[in-house]
């Protein structure tokens, strides 16, 4: 009982599309659950085109060799087929690394 008390927890910091209370996300983690979530469909909160956006600025936003590693773990462990052409599709940005 002693290391469960609540001023350990961190507090929400932010909200999310619901307007619930969230956490603000680093980039690199940000980026991971875009790719991980993506549908690349229209869902209730966000259209394919905002989220294609969305998952365009993330990539722009973190290191290259992160994003090609992504791309490779997205096809191979989540067995997504667009969304790793997405990420690899940034050109020079992320060029995949052995």
């Amino acid at each position: 009982m002693r290391f469960n008390t609540t001023s350990s927890i961190p507090q929400p910091n932010t909200v999310n599309h619901a307007g619930a209370a969230a956490y603000i996300l680093t980039p690199a983690l940000e980026l991971y659950t875009a790719v991980a979530t993506a549908a690349l469909q229209n869902q209730w909160y966000e259209t394919a085109d905002t989220h294609l956006s969305r998952l365009r600025e993330l990539v722009a936003q973190n290191d290259p060799q992160f994003v090609a590693r992504l791309a490779v773990y997205a096809r191979e462990q989540l067995h997504l087929r667009s969304v790793p052409l997405v990420l690899a599709g940034r050109g020079s940005e992320c060029r995949l690394v052995g």
